[in-house]
């Protein structure tokens, strides 16, 4: 009798690693301005349809939606890479959101980096966007392998 013993791991798979894929795939909105589609592009590619009650049709929109979940964190606490930052003020009359990354960077897709090899996507630092009216925590997604 021969016994098979397969070596299952859990990996770990955050919101930050998917939008730096984004900023490099042509599937991934990237018309300067649409900020809040290519997040939600990135939230649904990892997460597929699991947060689309949050979904609205700009980031000031969305801010509101999540701003009463218990994915909501007080910026004054800072920020994790892998977080949806949103702004609400100071970015235009849609308001604007990023996710962090590592370097002290977000990923984007913004109006005011037109000229940008990728459209709008590409990394700011922290600083540059300024500070964020809310954070959006969502848990990284756990992906058995073999």
């Amino acid at each position: 009798m021969f016994s098979s013993t397969m070596e299952v791991n859990i990996v770990s798979i955050t919101l930050d690693q998917q939008a730096l894929v984004a900023l490099h795939d042509p599937a991934f909105e990237k018309m300067p301005g649409y900020c809040q589609r290519f997040v939600r592009q990135c939230i649904e590619a990892l997460y597929g349809d699991d947060y689309e009650r949050f979904e609205a049709s700009s980031a000031l929109r969305a801010a509101k939606r999540w701003r009463q979940s218990d994915f909501a964190h007080d910026p004054r606490n800072g920020s994790q890479i892998g977080d949806i930052l949103y702004y609400e003020h100071g970015h235009g009359p849609f308001g604007h959101v990023a996710i962090r990354v590592p370097g002290n960077q977000v990923a984007e897709n913004s109006v005011v980096h037109r000229s940008r090899k990728n459209g709008g996507k590409g990394t700011r630092t922290l600083e540059a966007v300024g500070e964020p009216s809310l954070i959006v925590r969502l848990p990284p997604l756990k992906v058995q392998t073999r």
